[in-house]
């Protein structure tokens, strides 16, 4: 090689091309150096990944002083994931979509969001035991579905809720090096849920929740109504509750009373798929029955209020939780169920923001 110089310095081109040669020669034996490596290193990682589970599990838990049925209900109830929940918090403006009903075994809500942190996934309610466990489905956009329980152990006047999340990581090695972060990316937020939890629970001991929403005891300060009366099926009670107060509201106009309170209706029983359903509004100033229009009056008195968020269809299930927590206080329900619509349906479409006040009469 040395001899060949005093050639090359005669021929520039040459030489030029024999350096460029010479440069690109050792560069290639550079890169084939570094992807030995990579392939190297490649291989030593998936070996390692190998050994690591693949399945991955966080659990955080906290000791609540409250009965178990009020943090389980904050939690079955998904509409009230918002007061607790440390995801909710993260984007003000994500956008939430419930099923109707929002609670239960079925139930889910689905989330979109531009904030990376948020993204958009879905969480369903696949088992639901009362007191005992949920157990929830959790799909986030681009991955594989999770599972996600809540565990609830009564102990005295306590009780221990322990939150639970298990993934798989699939066959891919690599893929199970996310394990190791697995639970300080997820326990932090787990341990702030839990705390919120505690908080809304153990401040609600004079607030209580039935069927996941607000309820407190008023006194009822009495009232004169005009109702119709009728048995009817579960397909056409909509559309006869409509008709009927539109007759309620036009005799009140022509005996020239005034509306008082929203419009309500007295749900006397249940048979099947028949109800025996009273359309009431309640008034001032001095009405005539008329034909099937007939007077009422009811007492002044102490009654529990259950704040129901939804579709009128869905207002029964609160009914039985309601009984209930009356039998938990020492008291009884007396009389039929009011229920109070208080949201106008034709000025809001939106079944979820509409406000029904479910009464019941107690002693």
């Amino acid at each position: 090689m040395a001899g060949a110089l005093p050639f090359f310095k005669k021929h520039k081109k040459l030489k030029t091309a024999f350096v460029s040669f010479t440069l690109k020669f050792q560069r290639m034996k550079i890169v084939k150096k570094v992807l030995i490596v990579l392939v190297g290193l490649f291989i030593i990682l998936n070996g390692i990944g190998l050994l690591l589970p693949r399945e991955v599990k966080v659990e955080r838990s906290v000791v609540i002083k409250s009965a178990p049925t009020v943090p389980f209900h904050l939690i079955n109830e998904l509409k009230a994931w918002k007061e607790w929940s440390p995801w909710h918090k993260l984007d003000t403006n994500a956008v939430w979509t419930f099923s109707e009903p929002a609670s239960g075994k079925g139930a889910w809500y689905s989330w979109a969001s531009e904030n990376k942190n948020v993204g958009k996934g879905k969480l369903t309610l696949m088992e639901v035991k009362p007191d005992e466990l949920i157990s929830t489905k959790l799909e986030f956009d681009g991955m594989e579905p999770s599972k996600a329980e809540f565990l609830f152990e009564k102990n005295g006047d306590e009780v221990k809720v322990t939150w639970t999340m298990e993934a798989d990581l699939g066959a891919f090695p690599l893929a199970r090096f996310f394990g190791l972060f697995f639970d300080s990316m997820i326990g932090p937020d787990y341990e702030k849920g839990l705390a919120s939890l505690k908080q809304l629970s153990e401040n609600q001991t004079n607030l209580p929740r039935i069927g996941g929403f607000e309820a407190e005891f008023r006194d009822f300060p009495g009232l004169d109504y005009i109702g119709i009366r009728e048995k009817v099926s579960s397909e056409v009670i909509g559309q006869k509750m409509g008709e009927w107060y539109s007759t309620l509201s036009a005799e009140l106009s022509k005996q020239g009373a005034k509306i008082n309170q929203a419009p309500f209706s007295i749900n006397y029983s249940a048979s099947g798929n028949v109800f025996d359903i009273e359309a009431a509004m309640g008034y001032t100033g001095t009405i005539t029955e008329n034909g099937q229009i007939k007077k009422g009056h009811l007492d002044a008195g102490k009654v529990l209020v259950v704040k129901y968020y939804g579709d009128y269809m869905n207002t029964g299930r609160i009914y039985l939780p309601a009984f209930e927590f009356l039998s938990q206080q020492g008291m009884k329900a007396t009389g039929a169920p009011l229920e109070f619509y208080v949201t106008d349906p034709g000025m809001e479409k939106d079944t979820s923001k509409w406000l029904t006040e479910i009464i019941f009469r107690a002693q």
